[in-house]
């Protein structure tokens, strides 16, 4: 008679243990998963990516000088890591299945931004309309100032390497004013 040979998943990130009657046995198993995630998380923010570089302590004139529609900061490199563990915490389910079952390069995860992560964000003014019939072209009108409260997102972009299939990590995280 044959056996069956079940595969055992693996497992890209853990964010709980299990549940024991011994509540210290619970308690330090909790601790080992939280410090291992730390660890990952910030081998992941340090190594890879560019979450550090263009998300995490920027002036208001660093946000100008990105010259893109929106853009965003974490106040403190503190505060990107605390949104970036949130994030896969409420997202285990849908990275690891990622890892396991999809075939796609990236993954674009959200979740709402945690309480005591300050951001700030510039978002770059429309010209008028009648820009484009004026020779030379008028000056950019600037940029204004978002209110941390419209940054209520964190998103967050990991990344697979195209040919070995392995997860290189987290491509980037940043506050935004929207959803995917």
């Amino acid at each position: 008679m044959p056996r069956a040979h079940f595969k055992t998943k693996k497992v890209l990130v853990k964010t709980t243990g299990k549940s024991y009657k011994k509540k210290k046995k619970e308690r330090q198993e909790q601790a080992q998963i939280s410090q291992v995630l730390e660890g990952k998380l910030r081998s992941w923010l340090n190594d890879y990516g560019h979450a550090e570089d263009r998300h995490a302590g920027l002036t208001g004139d660093a946000l100008e000088q990105r010259n893109i529609p929106l853009a965003t900061t974490f106040e403190t490199n503190n505060d990107l890591f605390n949104a970036t563990k949130e994030l896969i915490v409420v997202n285990e389910r849908k990275l690891n299945d990622w890892f396991n079952h999809d075939e796609t390069e990236r993954i674009v995860l959200w979740c709402y931004m945690p309480d005591g992560c300050t951001v700030k964000g510039k978002r770059k003014l429309k010209r008028p309309d009648w820009h484009y019939y004026m020779t030379p072209m008028p000056a950019h009108p600037g940029f204004e100032d978002v209110e941390p409260d419209n940054l209520e997102y964190v998103i967050g972009v990991f990344d697979r390497d195209y040919w070995t299939r392995n997860p290189l990590g987290l491509m980037t995280c940043f506050p935004a004013a929207t959803h995917p």
